[in-house]
This record gives C-alpha cells, sequence and structure tokens, in this order.
C-alpha cells in the first residue's frame, strides 16, 4: 500500500514537471514572440518613407502608372508634387514584404513590412524638364520624397521579356529607357544604330543610392567559336554629378564606322533590390552638355532655394558670382570690392586662342584672348582682379599660367570649376607662386588619418589666402599627375576678393509630421565664410494657425580631440549649429491643403542688418489624423 501510493506520487510529480517544462517552453514561446514583435515596432519608421519608385518618369503629356515601395504608408490617400502641372491619384494599397539589398547570398538579406502603392501619374504638356519631388500622404503624415523625372527625348520601359546579352531590346535614339535591375546577375541589354563618326552620349541615372549602374559598351564582332561574340568597345562609369540619390555615370562615344552596336547595364557586384531602378538616355552628344538627365530646374521653375553652393566643382561659376555672395553679407566698407558693391567688373581669360570675328560674350564686361602658348611662367597672361578665368589642360604636363598682382594684406578666394569631368577623373591643381618661384598655397588640404600616421591629401574647389607681401604672384592650373590631360579637362578659376558672408545653410530633417500638442526639433546649420563673425537669424514666415517655432538648446555630445590638419582654415568655413523647436498647440486647427511656409536667415553684424534670404522652404500638412508636416526642401 505504501509502495503503490509512493509510485503514485513518482509519476505525479514527473507529470507535475512535464508540465511545469511544456509551460515553460510556452511562456519562453510568448515571449519570444512578443519580443519580436516589439522589435518589429521599433523597427517601424515613425515617419512615412518611400524606398523604390518605377518608372523613374515620364514625357510631357504622358499619363502613367507608377508603383512606389515604402514603409509606414498605411491609409496613403493623396499625392504630393511641387508643381500643379504633375498630379497623381493613389489607385491601390497593398500590404507586402520589403526586401532588401541583395548580393550573392540572398538567404542572408533581410525583409521587413511595408506597403506598395499603385499611382496613376499625370504630366501636363509644357511641364519643365527637370526632377521633382514626389511624396505620398498617408495616415501618419506625408512621406520623404523621391525624384520623379520628366524628360524631353521619347520615353518608354524596358521590355518585360528577359533582353540579356543573346536577345538585346532595340532602341531608336533619341529615347530614354526606365529599368531595373531587381535579379541576381542580372544585366539589360539594348542595342542601336549609328552612323560613321557620329558620337553618342550614353547617361545613366540610378534612383537608389545603394544602386552603382555600370556600363559596357560593345560590337557584335563575332568569332570563330561563337557568332554571338561582343567585342567591349568602352566601360565607363564616370561620375558626372553629384546628386542627392546616387551618382549618375555617362558614356560618350564616337563610332568609327556605321552598324549596330549594343549596351550594357548591370549592377556592381552583382547587387540588386527594390530600388534598383535607372533611366537609360541614348542620344546624339551635344558639345559641353552635362546630360540631359541632370538639368536643374531654374529658380522660378522650381521650389529650389537661395543655397549657396562653394565647395563642389561642379557648381557653375558665373561673372555675377560676387554680386551673388555680397548678397549675403552685411557690407561694412572695409572689404576692397572693386568698382561697384553691385556690379562688379570681370574679364574672362581663355587658354585657347579665340577665332576670328567672334562675338564677346554678353555676359562679360571685356573678353582677353590667349596670343601664344601660356604653359611658362614667362609666357603668364595678366590678369586684372577680380577675373574668371577659363582653360583646358589640353594633354599630359600642360601647366596654365596667370599672373597678378597684389598688395600687402590683400585677401583672395580662388573657386575652381570642373566643368566637364569631375575628380576623381579630373584633379585640378592650382598653385600660387611668388616672384621668386616658391609655391605658397596651393588647393591640396592634408589631414592626418587612417591609423593616426597617414596623410590624406584631397584638392578642394575653393581655398582663401591673405597675402603678407606686396608684388606680382603667378597663378598655375594643371592636373595633380603630369601623366593626364585632354580636352575633357576644363577649368575655370574665379579669382575674386573675400568677403565675410553667409554660406550654406542646411536643415538636417527631410521631412516632419507635427501632433497637436506635441513639439519636435529642427536642427539647423549655419556656415560663416571668409571670415563671418557676426550674428545669423532664422525666422519663420506665415507659420500655420496654432504652430509656433521657440528657441532652443541642446546639449552636445562629448568628442574625441581632432586629429591634425594643415591650415584648415583655407579650405573650410566655421559652421553654428541652431536648435529651433516647432510646436503644435492642443487646439491649432487642421489643415486639408499643403500650406507653404519658408525659412529666412539674415546676417547681422555690429547691429547692422543685411537682407534676408530665402534659405529653406517648408510645406505643412495635416492628414485625417490630427497632425501637422513641416516638410523641409532640400536645395536642387
Amino acid at each position: 500500500m505504501h509502495g503503490t501510493s509512493t509510485f503514485q506520487q513518482g509519476v505525479e510529480e514527473r507529470m507535475f514537471g512535464r508540465g511545469l517544462l511544456w509551460l515553460s517552453a510556452l511562456t519562453v514561446c510568448c515571449l519570444m514572440l512578443q519580443l519580436e514583435i516589439l522589435a518589429k515596432t521599433l523597427r517601424a519608421p515613425k515617419e512615412p518613407e518611400l524606398i523604390s519608385i518605377f518608372p523613374m518618369g515620364g514625357r510631357p503629356g504622358m499619363t502613367m502608372e507608377i508603383e512606389v515601395q515604402g514603409k509606414a504608408l498605411e491609409g496613403a490617400s493623396g499625392v504630393w508634387f511641387e508643381t500643379v502641372n504633375l498630379k497623381g491619384i493613389v489607385r491601390k494599397v497593398e500590404e507586402i514584404e520589403l526586401r532588401g539589398m541583395q548580393g550573392d547570398n540572398d538567404e542572408a538579406s533581410t525583409t521587413q513590412h511595408g506597403q506598395k502603392v499603385l499611382l496613376e501619374v499625370k504630366i501636363a504638356p509644357g511641364t519643365e524638364i527637370g526632377l521633382y519631388d514626389l511624396r505620398l500622404v498617408a495616415l501618419k503624415g506625408v512621406s520623404t520624397a523621391l525624384q520623379f523625372h520628366v524628360n524631353s527625348d521619347p520615353v518608354i520601359e524596358e521590355t518585360k521579356n528577359s533582353h540579356g546579352p543573346e536577345a538585346p531590346q532595340h532602341l531608336i535614339i533619341p529615347v530614354v529607357v526606365n529599368g531595373k535591375i531587381s535579379e541576381m546577375g542580372e544585366a539589360d541589354h539594348y542595342s542601336f544604330d549609328v552612323l560613321k563618326d557620329q558620337e553618342v552620349s550614353i547617361e545613366c541615372l540610378p534612383a537608389g543610392k545603394d544602386f552603382d549602374p555600370r556600363l559596357t559598351l560593345y560590337e557584335p564582332t563575332g568569332s570563330w567559336f561563337d557568332p554571338n561574340w561582343l567585342s567591349r568597345l568602352a566601360v565607363q562609369d564616370e561620375k558626372t554629378s553629384e546628386l542627392k540619390f546616387g551618382l549618375s555615370k555617362k558614356l560618350v562615344y564616337r563610332f568609327s564606322k556605321r552598324g549596330r552596336y549594343q549596351l550594357g547595364v548591370e549592377s556592381f557586384l552583382g547587387l540588386h533590390g527594390p530600388d534598383f531602378s535607372y533611366q537609360l538616355r541614348i542620344a546624339q552628344s551635344q558639345p559641353g552638355s552635362k546630360g540631359a538627365l541632370l538639368i536643374a530646374r531654374g529658380k522660378e521653375g522650381s521650389s529650389g532655394t537661395a543655397s549657396l553652393e562653394e565647395r563642389s566643382f561642379a557648381r557653375e561659376l558665373k561673372t555675377d558670382r560676387l554680386g551673388e555672395i555680397i548678397s549675403r553679407s552685411v557690407p561694412t566698407g572695409t572689404v576692397e570690392l572693386g568698382n561697384t558693391l553691385g556690379i562688379v567688373e570681370h574679364k574672362v581669360i581663355r587658354s585657347e586662342p579665340k577665332p576670328a570675328g567672334s562675338p564677346l560674350p554678353n555676359a562679360v564686361s571685356s573678353y582677353q584672348a590667349e596670343v601664344e602658348s601660356n604653359e611658362s611662367p614667362t609666357q603668364a597672361l595678366a590678369l586684372t582682379l577680380p577675373a574668371l578665368v577659363e582653360g583646358t589642360i589640353g594633354h599630359p604636363g600642360d601647366v596654365d599660367n596667370f599672373k597678378f598682382k597684389v598688395t600687402e594684406g590683400q585677401q583672395l578666394a580662388f573657386e575652381l570649376e570642373t566643368p566637364d569631368l569631375l575628380p576623381p577623373f579630373f584633379n585640378p591643381h592650382l598653385g600660387i607662386l611668388d616672384e621668386q618661384g616658391h609655391e605658397i598655397f596651393t588647393n591640396v588640404y592634408r589631414k592626418v588619418g587612417g591609423d593616426g600616421d597617414d596623410w590624406i591629401k584631397s584638392v578642394q574647389p575653393k581655398v582663401t589666402c591673405t597675402f603678407e607681401r606686396t608684388g606680382e604672384y603667378a597663378l598655375q592650373v594643371r592636373d595633380v599627375t603630369a601623366t593626364l590631360g585632354e580636352s575633357g579637362f576644363k577649368y575655370r578659376v574665379l579669382i575674386r576678393p573675400q568677403v565675410p558672408h553667409v554660406g550654406k545653410v542646411e536643415v538636417k530633417q527631410d521631412a516632419m509630421n507635427l501632433v497637436r500638442g506635441e513639439a519636435r526639433k529642427l536642427t539647423v546649420i549655419t556656415e560663416q565664410e571668409e571670415g563671418f563673425d557676426g550674428e545669423i537669424a532664422l525666422t519663420f514666415g506665415d507659420l500655420p494657425a496654432g504652430v509656433k517655432a521657440l528657441t532652443g538648446t541642446d546639449v552636445e555630445p562629448e568628442k574625441p580631440p581632432p586629429l591634425p590638419e594643415l591650415n584648415k582654415e583655407r579650405f573650410f568655413p566655421k559652421s553654428q549649429k541652431a536648435t529651433i523647436l516647432l510646436s503644435a498647440s492642443p487646439d491649432a486647427p487642421l489643415t486639408t491643403v499643403p500650406k507653404v511656409v519658408c525659412l529666412f536667415a539674415q546676417p547681422i553684424v555690429q547691429g547692422k542688418q543685411g537682407t534676408p534670404f530665402w534659405c529653406r522652404e517648408f510645406r505643412s500638412w495635416s492628414s485625417i489624423r490630427p497632425r501637422y508636416l513641416l516638410r523641409v526642401r532640400l536645395p536642387p
């Protein structure tokens, strides 16, 4: 009796133990499920975000079906463009799993929950050619932006059938193709016909920042063992422009004989993903053109900003550059500007002979042509400052020489532009030599990098200098190496007096949605150029009712001591960070249409106020939930 009782007790204990194990396992599973749900919640974006768009654009007069993928796009109900000439309608919203960027090991790629939104977009006839921001209005506010292109050439889509090397899609140029690299190892091939000595420009603009397209030009020559053999003519991955999303690639080729040729478009290292869409343009090359896919619309045609770009080899230097800079300063009478503050005489000096009978450019007040070679200091062209110099490093070892006079203590700024080829293809070296031929400074910036014992050198598009002695100095322009030089190595150098002024004004946030009764931080970075030591007032114009801007403070994180940098003040401006809190009152009225809100900056020096200038454009929006959007427009 006692033994039986002990046996039953043992069975009950074992069953109870197993029950505890099952209960523990169930508890662990539930906990893991809750943690996974929490992790997904934490990973979920707080603001609507657009990831991919296909097709990327069209031509005026077209009606297109567009597919956009992104996150937090639940309840997407509207499409917003920066022009009334583009209108979109949301046709369908689907829940999907978003694939991340993928490579050889697709199993390791991650997926996230997101949405696919189908749109109908109409491009009105007469819409200006260029890039436009596309945004969606969802329950959580207005999304981040993707760029939509309005093209001048005929626009088509790649065929749905495979068009690899054996079966390329034939094109009639000029044409713009909307394509996508969506499969592992995919290479899209296109064929086109050309005439003898025809020069063709090929451009490829990717939609996503992770997509690095590769262009390869082929001639179908065949071989004794393969009649479909493709002979490679050219490979180009030239960086032609600094853009917000990715870098465009451009290939220009002159064909020596008439025939049908083939172009391959693929992704570097075989990567692919949902945002690996592209626009490919093939057309007759136009001299001096930077590419039709990269056209930037003018101030009146775009909702751009008055941003002043000073550190990009791609920015355009014009004869009114000095007047543009003066408009962002407070004239104090201490800067020697030439004849007037508003219009300063510029001289354009070209290092190529002027054709006989050529008219003077309307944009400059005078023109001086080179009479003989200026490849030695004794043949240097004399400049009267301020001056705008244009030239070409036409062959390996080419050095262009110019000379100018300065007085003791004179402060000058030197700005460089390379209109055709950007670094790392053309790396312009600017050097200033004294009367003894000693190089006193260059546009080469050096800093310590790596593990602390390496010098990193780079050429910079702007450098400033204060001259210690009166005299005649020489300006030399060449490539950083003596082994490169060609017709594409064109440059412009603007030599002008330094003007203390407000430089670039950058707003960190791309988009902001405010909720009633809440406030969010807006971070503004202002740059003080060429010794500007005044204050910069930031003000908003026409905020929505119930929304106000407050001054805030930030706790700066501790930073390690910087590594040594040589003459950093010559190459880079000082910068300051301002914090603005945008607050919506609990009873702020909702808005149903976008409302323009502008951010202005105003320089102030010793109590004297300069002219306010428009530095950013916002738009406010509330969706069906009590939210506001302050959308920050980035510069084009």
